[in-house]
C-alpha cells in the first residue's frame, strides 16, 4: 500500500509521530511518503476550500491511503475526498466539530 502522510508546514509536534510510522511501515509492505505542505492555510471557506481541494486531489493521485496530520489537513481531506476516497486522520487533541466527516 502507498499512503500518504499529510501535514500543513509548521505543525512540528506531528514531524516525531511522521518520523515513527515512516520508519516502521516497511515492516508491513507498505510505503509511505511524509509531506508538509504550505498549500493548505488555516482559513477556511468556499473560495479557499476549493482551491486546496484540487490542489489535494492532484497530489494524493498516486496514493492508495491519505493519512492526514492534524484537524485543518483532515478537513481538508473531507472537502477533497469526501466519504468515496480512503483517508484518515490523527490529531492530539479532541475535534471542535462533530461534522460526519471527521467522526
Amino acid at each position: 500500500m502507498k499512503i500518504l502522510l499529510l501535514g500543513r508546514e509548521g505543525h512540528s509536534e506531528f514531524h516525531e509521530f511522521a518520523a515513527d510510522l515512516h520508519q516502521a511501515l516497511p515492516a508491513y509492505d507498505h510505503e509511505m511518503e511524509i509531506a508538509f505542505v504550505d498549500w493548505i492555510p488555516n482559513e477556511t471557506g468556499s473560495r479557499v476550500d476549493k482551491s486546496v481541494s484540487e490542489n489535494l486531489r492532484r497530489y494524493a493521485q498516486p496514493y492508495d491511503l491519505v493519512h492526514a496530520l492534524g484537524y485543518r489537513t483532515a478537513w481538508a481531506c473531507a472537502e477533497a475526498f469526501g466519504s468515496k476516497e480512503a483517508w484518515v486522520y490523527s490529531s492530539y487533541d479532541r475535534p471542535s466539530s462533530t461534522h460526519r466527516f471527521l467522526i
